[in-house]
């Protein structure tokens, strides 16, 4: 998102109407197709007559960096907006988890959680659904832990079956927009060893045509910069965060991660479900495609 920013796009992190269209879990493809067409529209033109962001007003290009998952909303903005570029990020299970749980619950898992956890223990979670027969998920501490471990699984399970179905299934194959959308794991982005952070940075702005081939890296310097600030800052992601999630939750979220990620067609398991490697992930010379 900073990155994006100070490469001179208008550039919003979860805008609420993005949240409302990916959560609202009854609206049709149609309907979803023309209310991002119309909110895109009015955030741009919003942008436009803005004085107080330093080159908004002549900015051509717009991103948005939604909340964790594969939305559906990215499917109906292939069909709103054909040549619009996507971006599929991720980071390991057990630091999501870990993040999200402390962010969501800073006050501890409430009460009435405690209760159904203990008292019907994965059958509190209905959403958890086979995952709760394929998966230790009884053995985590709290109803949140099994909660976000689940959300996760399915966000990279949609993911990569999207991609699956749409190369498949796409008139346009493997070079359907999403199907050809880079994917960026949070280590090799943040990596210190600048070589491999400057060439998935390189390579993310290509593909969003936000630089040139016939360019050097100099192009890269102001967004390049931004690594060097906590983007978090000042915000709720970046201040002290409750534990939820016990030392002993860790090995089992792991466990989760490489049981439900092995039969996933060229998803990577790394140590025993540490990390995974997702197909296309840039700068991971296992995730070529």
């Amino acid at each position: 998102h900073k990155a994006v920013s100070a490469a001179g796009a208008v550039s919003l992190s979860e805008p609420h109407w993005l949240d409302q269209l990916h959560f609202n879990g009854w609206l049709g493809q149609a309907c979803l197709r023309r209310a991002v067409r119309t909110c895109v529209a009015l955030e741009m033109m919003t942008a436009q007559l803005q004085t107080g962001v330093p080159g908004w007003a002549q900015a051509t290009r717009l991103s948005f960096n939604p909340k964790g998952g594969f939305h559906p909303v990215a499917e109906a903005t292939v069909s709103a907006f054909p040549r619009a570029r996507h971006i599929f990020m991720y980071r390991a299970c057990h630091k999501v988890v870990e993040s999200f749980a402390g962010l969501l619950f800073s006050d501890g898992v409430p009460p009435p959680f405690q209760k159904a956890w203990a008292a019907r223990g994965v059958k509190a979670l209905p959403e958890a659904g086979s995952l709760a027969e394929e998966l230790p998920l009884s053995r985590l501490s709290s109803i949140v832990a099994a909660m976000l471990t689940c959300r996760w699984i399915d966000t990279i399970r949609a993911w990569v079956q999207a991609r699956e179905l749409r190369a498949k299934s796409s008139p346009e194959g493997p070079q359907d927009p999403i199907c050809a959308a880079p994917v960026i794991r949070m280590d090799e982005f943040t990596s210190k060893d600048m070589q491999v952070r400057t060439a998935v940075l390189r390579a993310t702005f290509l593909h969003l045509g936000i630089i040139e081939a016939t360019d050097g890296n100099a192009a890269l310097s102001s967004a390049l910069e931004v690594f060097a600030v906590n983007s978090q800052e000042g915000s709720k992601m970046g201040g002290p965060k409750a534990k939820i999630i016990s030392d002993s939750d860790v090995p089992i979220i792991k466990e989760c991660v490489a049981i439900s990620m092995s039969s996933l067609a060229g998803v990577v398991v790394q140590d025993g479900g540490t990390n995974v490697v997702v197909p296309g992930s840039l700068g991971i010379a296992s995730a070529t495609a």
